[in-house]
C-alpha cells in the first residue's frame, strides 16, 4: 500500500471511530433522557446540552474536538426528535447560528473561572440605576 492510500485508510478509520463514538453518545443520551422522561425541545435544550457535555467529557476526546463532538451529538439528537417542524427548526437554527456553540463556550469559560458574575451584576445595577433614574 502506498503512503497516499495509507493516509486515506487512516482517515477513514478515524472517521469510523468518530462516527461510532457519536452514535454511542446519541444512543446513550436517548436512553438517559427517556428514562428521565425528558424530551428534547426548546425548553429542555440546555438540559440536553449539559448531559451531552458531561458524556463527551468522559471520552478520550479533548480540546476543541470535544465541542465539535458535542455539537454533532446535539445535531443528531435534534434530527431524531419527533417535534413538529417549527420547534425542530428552532433547534436547528440554534445549531446553525452558533447559539449552542456559544452556550458551550460560556460553560467552558465558567468552569475555567473566566466569568466574574459580580462584575456583571455590578454593571447591571449601574445600567438599571440609570434607567430607573429616567422615570
Amino acid at each position: 500500500m502506498d503512503n497516499k492510500n495509507k493516509v486515506l485508510t487512516d482517515v477513514n478509520i478515524e472517521d469510523d471511530k468518530e462516527l461510532q463514538l457519536k452514535n454511542t453518545l446519541v444512543m446513550t443520551m436517548i436512553r438517559k433522557m427517556s428514562s428521565e422522561g425528558v424530551e428534547l425541545n426548546v425548553h429542555t435544550v440546555t438540559k440536553y446540552l449539559k448531559s451531552v457535555m458531561e458524556l463527551v467529557e468522559l471520552t478520550d476526546v479533548k480540546g476543541k474536538s470535544q465541542k465539535t463532538l458535542a455539537i454533532k451529538v446535539m445535531r443528531e439528537l435534534v434530527n431524531n426528535t419527533d417535534l413538529d417542524g417549527g420547534n425542530k427548526q428552532i433547534l436547528f437554527t440554534m445549531l446553525d447560528n452558533n447559539v449552542i456553540d456559544d452556550m458551550i463556550e460560556l460553560v467552558v469559560d465558567v468552569t475555567r473561572g473566566n466569568v466574574d458574575i459580580n462584575k456583571v451584576v455590578d454593571a447591571a445595577k449601574c445600567c438599571f440605576g440609570f434607567v430607573t433614574s429616567l422615570k
